[in-house]
């Protein structure tokens, strides 16, 4: 006996009403098969055969009365030969009738076709026949296991849809992956629906609660069919149908789970996520976003619910500015976010964009006020926003792309919000804000001065807008003093640009005054900066000759002339010798400065002072062109410049051209050891200057159409230096190291050719043998000769490496409209695959700490986010682990490990290594330690803190030589607020993140504005150190001691000025 339980009558998906109505008519139809298949229809109705059937009474005689009624036939008497049949009448008589007198009638229409199946069962199974009894006994049975059998085989089949990408959904796919027809599964729904009303009806708690689920599993199914289909819009009503009765909290549904074994908060978790798919999978991200956000709340929800939120926020804080111009959010069709059009729907979406505001994710702000606005221009009247309300959203806006230091955007939205309502004084705020950093364009008033003052009359009391107005006003007063001594486009300040006032110049005139020993005894970083000058200085000096060359390449790319024209017309070909310098030894002294210290930009200047004479970046820039148009017309490197005179869309040697001669490479020749070397020695020179020149283009121009341009040129080029570094290595491993031919590795080569960097391991598929295989290699290189030593030195460099990291994140950070639209943005990484090339720089090159670092810095950020996948690799590790702070910590820690190294003495006969500043690492190390909640979770102690920030304080002292206040930025100052804050207490007590969250929240966490303030805040009171004198009277005439030996004090003999 099945055990009876009570229900209500309402629960929700237990009735007709509650089917959708879509599905009603086949469920009706079902319930018309059961009925079909239950009564014993195919029996003569002399035999029994109208048993559980509702009849009409007719042609009575004796109870004439009873004539026209309706009935129900509860049994048949075989002895008699007639029915027991309940007629319906308020009395409710049972009477016995001859067949004659019956004829079958319509199911009574007050019934529901599950309480009409339930009596039909009923009365056949309480037949007294076996023959009846049976029969409804063997219905129930294959009505509910043919049901079940199917629905297992249909999971086995859909198994396959589950990892499908939207690429591979169209119509057609389901039929090619072999899935039941949507007619068969709509049937089977229709089939699980008829069950749980028949046990609904009939009460028992035990089978609804099993075909509760049954029916829940089925509907994923179909919304799995039509997605299979790529049709997600029919899907979404199957998810959000199963989504809405799980949100009701009906028993019958936690029956169920707890019959699977399932723990209900992540089944349900698994209903919100399948729904959230679909909606993503449509770009209604809006609705997707708040749905992950309900399930990430509740309890023990599934890792994946967290993964697939990080995802989706992704994709709608994906750049919506560029560096210096804006480009506007994707138009709502394109990226709908929501397909709702109601005031509802539009606060609810104003609300995600204040959230993503707070939490200084301005691209997914910009996104959702920009939603808001197109859900409320698509809102019937009476919907609308009023003119308060919009103008709100549009001061939002104007603040998120303030946040993004997009001042002409947030100055356009902020002046439209003041249009339609004039006494919102935080938008009148936010335009001034934004006026204030726009450049005036001859205005007779200052209109973010007049903003501000607007602001200010309408809030009179907010100090806020009075110490904002202030600080315009400070700004513009400065500026209008810059501006008083403003020089011609192009031209140089060459007052502004003393030598003596530089870091540079500060460390020539100690050098001069107390000599190069004492100067750096105890700072192997300055003195890193001093031997990289000094080269750099040495070799710009000598490139001079080739000035004139470089002129003449200039003129002939300018003018379209033949390579070599200008040149033999001017008597300055390339090809003759007129040079009284080596091109290499100008070549190896000028690309090892910029190889010497990773502040190349102090070390290396563009506008350098050469034996009392100045020489400004073009100047510099002729005399590197005419250096490389010596080397190529000598055959000493391989062109593998972008562009040539000749076409400059083209490059001098293609891909395939390029790649064939760097893998037919023999490296056991000095000649071709040297050429390689040249060729990346120059590649690297030639992309120090090309990024110096487009980076101060990009500060005095300020646009990124251009810039957009110029930094998808500069990863080509990058990319043609490393190809060329990675061919090399694999040459090496085949001719030095004995290794084979890597089949897979050419084949590669040649299908996508330049587009491999990292791709390029030596053993096809096996990333950790091949970075050991690349340093054997290398080594091998070493051991074989001085040319080859001195390629495998330039193997070891990292600078292009490092470059191309850097150029490459910038790129991911700018949306694909900046791009012109011949570019090839297959070209260019992802953020996937840039981490998995960060991993492969920082195994490549294990001496470089910038690699750590930034590895470190992307853990960190996963990590604060909260994400607890495992998605990240670390070095020397070939798995997948979930990112944590402690794991960044470590890496900050050899990071600056490994800065300090590069500061030691080399060994005899080694070359000196890159010189690292420390105090970056020993702050971020600092930080990432009081952030990580110590081994335990249970904090970690103050005094390590204190050593870390320690540390970074006497690497601080390195650039004090130079007066150069240590970078004020959001690391340090938090460390320092976190010291500042627990001063008091012992080194033994523990800090916990917590704790370190709420005292760096203000510096680590909230918008850039703020954390400008804040920062600028803490330092407000800090005592200033002071700014030396300029050189006043004195002839500044560059570097007295760089390059050159110390000169002696005051009182002995002079030496002589070298440089």
């Amino acid at each position: 006996q099945a055990q009876m339980s009570t229900f209500s009558a309402g629960d929700v998906g237990l009735t007709m009403d509650d089917c959708p109505h879509w599905l009603k008519p086949r469920v009706e139809a079902a319930f018309a098969r059961a009925l079909g298949s239950l009564r014993p229809a195919e029996i003569p109705a002399e035999e029994g055969g109208l048993v559980a059937q509702r009849v009409r009474i007719h042609s009575l005689t004796g109870r004439a009365d009873l004539n026209g009624h309706h009935g129900w036939v509860v049994r048949f008497s075989e002895e008699k030969g007639r029915y027991q049949t309940k007629v319906e009448s308020d009395a409710g008589e049972s009477v016995l009738l001859r067949p004659a007198n019956l004829e079958v009638a319509a199911d009574s229409e007050d019934d529901s076709p599950a309480l009409t199946l339930l009596d039909v069962f009923k009365t056949v199974s309480g037949a007294r026949r076996n023959l009846f009894h049976q029969r409804a006994l063997d219905w129930i049975d294959r009505w509910q296991m043919v049901l079940c059998d199917r629905s297992r085989q249909n999971s086995a089949a859909f198994r396959v849809t589950h990892s499908m990408q939207n690429d591979d959904r169209h119509p057609g796919r389901a039929a090619l992956l072999g899935l039941p027809t949507s007619d068969r599964l709509l049937d089977d729904l229709a089939e699980n629906e008829c069950i749980v009303q028949f046990f609904a009806v009939w009460g028992i708690a035990e089978r609804i609660a099993c075909w509760w689920g049954n029916r829940s599993h089925a509907r994923n199914q179909l919304a799995e069919w039509y997605e299979a289909e790529g049709d997600f819009a029919a899907a979404e009503p199957l998810y959000a149908l199963v989504y809405e009765q799980s949100r009701a909290g009906s028993p019958h549904e936690a029956a169920s789970f707890a019959d699977r074994g399932h723990s209900p908060i992540r089944e349900r978790c698994m209903y919100i996520n399948n729904y959230a798919l679909c909606l993503k999978r449509q770009k209604l991200y809006a609705r997707a976003i708040q749905l992950y956000r309900e399930a990430v709340k509740m309890p023990g929800c599934p890792p994946v619910i967290r993964q697939n939120l990080a995802q989706c926020e992704m994709q709608v804080n994906k750049p919506t500015v560029g560096h210096v111009t804006y480009v506007p959010p994707e138009a709502a069709a394109a990226l709908k976010m929501t397909d709702e059009a109601d005031s509802a729907a539009r606060d609810r979406i104003k609300e995600l964009g204040n959230d993503a505001f707070r939490r200084s994710r301005f691209d997914e702000a910009i996104r959702m006020y920009t939603s808001a606005l197109a859900v409320d221009d698509a809102a019937p009247v009476a919907e609308k926003a009023t003119p308060a309300e919009r103008s709100k959203l549009l001061s939002n806006r104007a603040a998120a792309a303030y946040g993004h230091d997009d001042y002409d955007s947030a100055a356009a939205d902020a002046a439209t919000a003041t249009e339609i309502d004039p006494s919102n004084a935080k938008a009148w705020y936010r335009l001034g804000l934004a006026e204030s950093f726009r450049p005036l364009r001859g205005q007779p008033r200052d209109p973010a001065v007049e903003a501000l003052l607007q602001a200010i009359e309408l809030e009179p009391d907010s100090g806020l807008l009075r110490s904002s107005l202030a600080e315009v006003q400070a700004r513009r007063t400065k500026e209008e003093e810059q501006a008083a001594r403003e020089l011609p486009p192009n031209a140089i300040d060459i007052g502004a640009c003393r030598f003596g006032d530089t870091p540079l110049g500060r460390l020539d005139r100690l050098v001069g005054t107390e000599g190069l020993e004492a100067v750096t005894a105890n700072n192997g970083w300055l003195r890193g900066v001093y031997e990289a000058a000094a080269l750099w200085h040495t070799g710009l000096r000598d490139c001079q000759a080739f000035r004139r060359a470089g002129v003449d390449v200039r003129r002939e790319a300018m003018h379209k002339l033949p390579a070599g024209s200008a040149q033999w017309a001017a008597g300055t070909g390339a090809g003759r010798e007129l040079f009284s310098v080596r091109a290499v030894d100008v070549l190896r002294p000028m690309s090892d400065a910029v190889f010497r210290c990773d502040e190349a930009d102090i070390c290396c200047p563009m506008l350098a002072w050469l034996e009392g004479k100045q020489y400004n970046n073009v100047q510099t820039m002729h005399a590197l062109n005419g250096l490389g148009q010596l080397l190529r017309s000598k055959g000493a490197i391989i062109d593998i410049a972008i562009t040539s005179p000749e076409s400059p869309t083209k490059p001098p040697l293609s891909d395939a051209e390029l790649c064939r001669a760097l893998l037919a490479l023999d490296l056991t020749k000095p000649d071709e050891c040297e050429k390689v070397e040249l060729t990346l020695r120059f590649g690297c020179l030639m992309y120090y200057v090309m990024q110096r020149l487009a980076q101060s283009s990009e500060d005095e121009e300020g646009e990124v159409g251009g810039g957009a341009k110029m930094l998808f040129l500069l990863i080509a080029y990058l990319k043609r230096i490393l190809s060329v570094r990675n061919l090399c290595v694999y040459a090496a491993h085949r001719t030095l190291a004995g290794g084979a031919r890597v089949r897979p590795l050419e084949q590669h080569v040649a299908e996508h050719q330049l587009c491999a960097t990292h791709q390029l391991f030596l053993k096809h598929g096996d990333a950790a043998a091949s970075v050991e295989l690349m340093h054997t290699a290398i080594a091998a290189l070493r051991a074989s000769g001085d040319a080859a030593a001195r390629l495998a030195r330039a193997l070891e460099e990292s600078y292009a490496a490092n470059q191309y990291y850097s150029a490459a994140l910038k790129s991911t950070r700018l949306p694909d409209e900046a791009f012109d639209e011949g570019m090839d943005l297959r070209q260019l990484e992802s953020e996937s695959s840039l981490q998995t090339w960060l991993l492969w720089a920082a195994e490549a090159f294990p001496r470089d700490p910038r690699f750590l670092m930034k590895l470190a810095t992307h853990i960190y950020g996963l990590a604060v986010h909260g994400l607890s996948e495992r998605c990240v690799e670390l070095p020397g590790e070939r798995r997948r682990v979930a990112p944590t702070v402690a794991d960044a910590h470590r890496l900050y820690l050899r990071a600056a490990e490994l800065a300090e190294a590069s500061l030691l003495p080399p060994s005899e006969g080694e070359p000196p290594p890159t010189a690292h500043l420390p105090v970056r690492y020993w702050w971020e190390a600092a930080n990432s330690l009081a952030a990580s909640n110590g081994s335990d979770s249970r904090g970690v102690e103050l005094r390590r803190v204190r050593e870390l920030a320690a540390r970074a304080e006497a690497a601080t002292a390195m650039l004090r030589i130079f007066n150069i206040e240590e970078q004020r930025n959001q690391t340090n100052t938090a460390v320092k607020m976190v010291l500042d804050a627990t001063k008091g207490r012992l080194g033994t007590q523990k800090l916990t993140r917590a704790e370190h969250r709420r005292l760096t929240r203000d510096v680590l966490e909230a918008d850039p504005h703020t954390i400008r303030q804040a920062v600028a805040k803490y330092y407000a009171d800090a005592p200033q150190r002071p700014v030396p004198k300029r050189m006043a009277g004195l002839p500044d005439v560059g570097p007295g001691w760089i390059p050159g030996a110390a000169v002696p004090k005051v009182g002995e003999a002079a030496v002589p000025r070298v440089g």
